[in-house]
């Protein structure tokens, strides 16, 4: 509906105010519109209003069940209370409605990822990357669950894919540096400038990061 419409451009252009009072509008005219429900649940999830935008999508759902943006949002809300296991069931059923949204499963993936499950979110994120094989947001997130999976190579392929050599040596010497793995995380970054010597200044600011953490590191470690 053109309300329907008005309220998502206002949704856009950030006053949630003025969104509300459209899609209140709809519901007022009919009590079962689904596109009111998920319009205030984006209302609410811009507001920080998990409950009440779970509530207001999960009515949505009962009135058209085949609405998965409203069950991924169900999601979303849950991702930002970080309650992650919820997240991934309700990307899970998302997923079942439509099982072509690369979104759906990278998201599914970040959820895996942020629960600690690993493996569960390097599968996913290989599903994701079988709806869109060019995604690089997608790849990048293989390649780091790869590396928290302790497959290096695999994870510097993936992070190829998703930058050059040089972004990729970059990725995989932050995760190093991250973990506390100086030595790796200089070997990397040292690859990194190579790979764009001229300007990857970026990768400079890294590698000087990691010498001076490997530095310190091995004195701690040299008896005095």
């Amino acid at each position: 509906t053109a309300r329907y419409k008005l309220g998502l451009l206002y949704l856009e252009k950030a006053p949630t105010a003025e969104a509300a009072r459209e899609f209140d509008a709809i519901l007022k005219l009919d009590p079962q519109s689904t596109l009111a429900h998920d319009g205030l649940g984006r209302v609410c999830l811009a507001r920080k209003e998990w409950d009440k935008a779970r509530a207001h999508f999960s009515q949505a759902l009962k009135l058209n069940p085949g609405l998965w943006q409203a069950q991924a949002f169900i999601g979303a809300s849950y991702d930002q209370e970080h309650n992650y296991a919820a997240a991934v069931d309700a990307y899970q059923k998302a997923i079942a409605m439509n099982a072509n949204s690369a979104m759906l499963y990278n998201n599914l993936g970040l959820s895996y990822l942020l629960e600690g499950e690993d493996r569960s979110a390097a599968e996913a994120f290989v599903k994701a990357l079988k709806c869109e094989p060019e995604n690089r947001r997608v790849c990048n997130n293989l390649g780091l669950a790869l590396c928290r999976l302790g497959k290096y190579d695999a994870a510097l392929e993936a992070f190829t894919k998703a930058s050059d050599k040089a972004g990729a040596y970059n990725n995989l010497g932050c995760f190093y540096l991250q973990t506390q793995h100086y030595g790796e995380a200089v070997a990397a970054f040292e690859q990194a400038v190579a790979a764009k010597p001229s300007y990857y200044e970026k990768a400079h600011e890294n590698l000087k990061q990691a010498q001076t953490a490997l530095a310190e590191e091995q004195k701690r470690s040299t008896p005095e």
